[in-house]
């Protein structure tokens, strides 16, 4: 049976099936895979809205159930025994946080994944800088790990430029940062390759995984 309501009376133009993508008469595990879906792939902004959305079904379908309209699977849970009230989807900022906008946007909460691969990658190219025998830092080492920051980057978000800066940044701030190991430690001549190269792959690495 559809389960047609006034579930978007209050909420202008979309509804709570519209935040989903789903229809009214949408089955409980298409409604859930929608919720799942949209949680993993959106913002931090738009995930509450998300919630809002598929706790506002799951109370319309408890009412019509209750009402002897439609039949519901007992394995539903819902969130809570009353109707609450109806948010309305068309507020351009929803705030979940109170951190600021910008370091919501900036900061990731990676996989094991994310974290270990890259991590494994930057520890391969400071072994293989160990063997040049050059007196400065490989250029190749430090190219091929800006490709691999630049690569993990965009793949979490797909905005290119967004990563290039964010790779080019975590290069220049390792390397500042190991100009300042070498000036703590006061090296006599010229600092060795691994003195440059190991906290500049470490500044790459902590910016390829925690940041996006």
């Amino acid at each position: 049976m559809k389960a047609n309501s006034n579930v978007s009376n209050g909420m202008g133009d979309r509804g709570p099936y519209q935040v989903l993508g789903i229809s009214e008469d949408a089955s409980f595990e298409e409604i859930q895979a929608a919720r799942d879906r949209l949680v993993k792939s959106a913002r931090e902004a738009e995930q509450q809205r998300v919630e809002q959305a598929y706790d506002s079904i799951l109370m319309l379908r408890l009412r019509l159930r209750q009402e002897g309209k439609i039949p519901v699977p007992d394995r539903i849970r819902y969130p809570d025994r009353s109707v609450p009230a109806e948010p309305n989807f068309n507020s351009p900022n929803v705030q979940t946080s109170s951190r600021p906008g910008w370091l919501s946007g900036l900061l990731d909460t990676p996989s094991s994944r994310d974290i270990l691969l890259p991590l494994g990658i930057m520890f391969v190219l400071f072994l293989l800088a160990l063997f040049d025998s050059g007196d400065r830092p490989p250029a190749w080492a430090m190219s091929i790990s800006l490709l691999v920051s630049l690569y993990f980057l965009y793949v979490k978000e797909r905005r290119f430029w967004r990563s290039v800066l964010l790779a080019l940044g975590g290069l220049s701030l390792g390397l500042l940062f190991a100009l300042a190991v070498v000036q703590g430690i006061g090296f006599a001549g010229n600092p060795s390759s691994a003195v440059i190269i190991g906290p500049t792959l470490l500044v790459m690495w902590i910016v390829t995984a925690f940041l996006r």
